[in-house]
């Protein structure tokens, strides 16, 4: 066995040792934070020594290929980022340095198994170990009963379903006699196992393990209707780990859903392709809606959240006959602008304690830089070139065309002119009002940086995308 296959796990496991070594030898919180950082760096940097000839290991249950060595980039980037946008957070809100690190890296090393996964089982383990470090996470602003109750809240739903998860993993294992996605798409394609040659992929048993698993994963995506834990949790949780679940969790979790139902259940395509897309169609709207009326910033991305969940669901619909590459673009691109998005609130929430739409009153003044990067990113949420996010929605839009689902395709567009209100507001405030009070906003350059870089690269993507597109291709090819 090829150790090499593990070396950015490996390197995460470190890091989280030596954080829990640091916690007690520092003298600031900032040199906890700067060694999860230089761990997480050092992760991302042993990717490049990672290549597609290393394969598969145990049983054809853990794999590096092009498509996983995307995500773990894109997520370990993400982890780069909220531990940098947390700094001054951490501090401000006098969360231990020590616990929240160490979680942070807990969670996207179980993001990392979950891409990297070939098994049910193994999908699981890293699903769980992802979760269970967010339930904690979510829950670290001990002096705020919203972040106790938005832990509760995600403990309890998440238990519910990864109890439906399993069983569905429990219900196709039973079918098929094996939990490797391969063998998996074996057994259904040519009608062995459980399954009879003449009922082949319509096993009443197959589909409710189908059922079950769609369910569990359309929690961790927040997708309707197993959204109703996301508006409270991601309001009552810390801003930087709102932004780590918005962006890290759902992107490790639509990857892995890529893999189960492009790989293991690409059979029954034209049975799963419509009930997802009919889940992307609820989303899409119902966020949408639901954020229409939000004067919490933090609330109103979380359903922002949600539509943009259901825009990512069309490309994942029509992804059999359309391929992955719209996905994963509109995957990297929504990471940068989600994540800029929350660098802007976490200044606003570190200066003012709060996240409300009032308190964008006036930003253009007090920092013209943040203020006219939201509206890029904004811009670039609602699909607006020349942006990353545009060209995202663009190549899902076209996808769902050439597909032949033009009602989803008419639904995308629709969705994209609803979300215009509530984006405006924030702009609205931002430019046409004045402040609330002339305090001076204190920016730390971490957050600069990270706005700045998040701009860059949505217009990078908008602009240039041939920078991009071959090497996202070559992932998405990895799938199938």
């Amino acid at each position: 066995m090829n150790v090499g296959i593990f070396t950015p796990e490996i390197v995460m496991v470190i890091t989280l040792i030596v954080i829990l070594g640091v916690k007690y030898l520092a003298k600031n919180q900032f040199t906890v934070g700067l060694t999860a950082v230089v761990g997480l760096i050092t992760a991302g940097v042993s990717l490049a020594y990672l290549t597609d000839d290393l394969g598969m290991i145990w049983g054809h249950s853990f794999v590096v290929d092009s498509y996983s060595i995307f995500f773990k980039a894109l997520l370990i980037g993400v982890a780069v980022v909220v531990s940098v946008i947390s700094f001054k957070y951490v501090e401000e809100k006098k969360i231990k340095p020590g616990e929240f690190y160490s979680l942070l890296v807990a969670s996207t090393l179980g993001m990392l198994v979950m891409v990297s996964s070939y098994s049910l089982v193994s999908i699981y383990i890293g699903l769980e170990l992802m979760s269970i470090s967010a339930y904690i996470l979510i829950g670290m602003l001990q002096e705020d009963k919203r972040s106790t109750e938005a832990a509760l809240k995600y403990l309890l739903i998440g238990a519910l379903t990864s109890a439906l998860l399993l069983f569905g993993v429990s219900l196709l294992y039973g079918v098929t006699g094996t939990t490797n996605l391969i063998q998996i798409a074996e057994v259904v394609s040519s009608g062995q196992g459980a399954l009879t040659a003449t009922a082949a992929s319509m096993t009443p048993l197959l589909m409710m393990g189908v059922v079950f698993v769609l369910a569990g994963f359309g929690f961790k995506v927040a997708a309707v209707p197993f959204h109703m834990w996301a508006p409270d949790t991601y309001e009552g949780a810390p801003t930087s780990i709102t932004a780590f679940l918005i962006t890290g969790s759902e992107a490790a979790a639509f990857a892995a859903l890529l893999r189960v139902f492009n790989v293991g259940l690409s059979e029954l395509a034209e049975t799963w392709s419509l009930l997802i897309a009919i889940l992307a169609l609820l989303s899409m709207t119902l966020g949408n809606i639901g954020a229409l009326t939000q004067t919490n910033v933090k609330r109103m991305m979380a359903y922002s959240a949600i539509a943009q969940a259901g825009y990512v669901l069309v490309g994942v619909a029509v992804a059999t006959q359309s391929g992955i590459f719209p996905v994963l673009y509109y995957l990297l691109a929504y990471a940068f602008m989600t994540l800029g998005c929350f660098a802007v609130i976490i200044l606003l929430s570190n200066n003012f304690d709060s996240e409300e739409l009032d308190d964008f009153r006036g930003l253009s003044e007090k920092a013209p830089m943040f203020a006219a990067a939201m509206t890029l990113f904004f811009l670039s949420l609602v699909g607006i070139p020349p942006t990353g996010g545009f060209l995202g929605k663009f190549f899902i839009f076209k996808a769902a065309i050439g597909s032949n689902y033009l009602w989803l395709a008419l639904a995308m567009a629709i969705n994209s002119v609803i979300s215009l209100p509530y984006y405006y507001g924030v702009v609205k405030n931002m430019y046409l009002e004045s402040p609330t009070n002339n305090m001076k906003l204190t920016i730390p350059s971490e957050l600069k940086f990270v706005v700045g870089f998040s701009a860059i690269a949505i217009l990078g993507l908008g602009i240039i995308p041939e920078k991009f597109i071959n090497l996202i291709q070559l992932a998405a090819n990895f799938v199938f």
